[in-house]
């Protein structure tokens, strides 16, 4: 199977894979296969392609990293303490099962914490000038191998 992929400027900060931007369908000898996307984020997301832009709309269900946190001492900082905490991820909660032709599209954190090669996370953010995120290039993949 071809797969047009551009690798992305980033690796995953937890060195599980290489971030790729994908292309939404997939592209064999014989055939497309049409891919969609299943927004898991709360947010409208805005995907720039190759050929094109995708709006996606939220599901309304929303993919979480259950978090647990210790709290360590705090600091002082300009005379304010603030608190300082040790996050331990969890288990992710809120991960529809694999459904055939979907991309779940969630967190890079929800995406970094599972091994599935239906789950993505938006690419490179593309960023006004005043430096707000107005869309991401791609997609990026988390799964050794990195084809979606």
């Amino acid at each position: 199977m071809k797969i047009i992929h551009f690798v992305c400027s980033f690796l995953l900060a937890m060195g599980k894979a290489c971030c790729r931007v994908l292309a939404v369908e997939r592209l064999t000898t014989q055939h497309k296969t049409k891919m969609k996307i299943k927004n898991l984020t709360p947010h409208a997301l805005t995907i720039v392609g190759a050929n094109g832009t995708l709006v996606v709309p939220p599901s309304g269900i929303v993919a979480r990293l259950a978090v647990t946190r210790t709290e360590l001492s705090p600091v002082i900082v300009d005379g304010v303490l603030l608190p300082v905490s040790l996050p331990v991820m969890g288990e992710v909660k809120d991960l529809p099962v694999a459904e055939a032709g979907v991309i779940f599209v969630v967190s890079a954190l929800v995406a970094g914490a599972v091994n599935r090669s239906d789950v993505a996370s938006p690419g490179e953010l593309i960023r006004d000038a005043a430096g707000n995120v107005i869309g991401a290039k791609g997609l990026c993949a988390y799964v050794t191998g990195g084809a979606l």
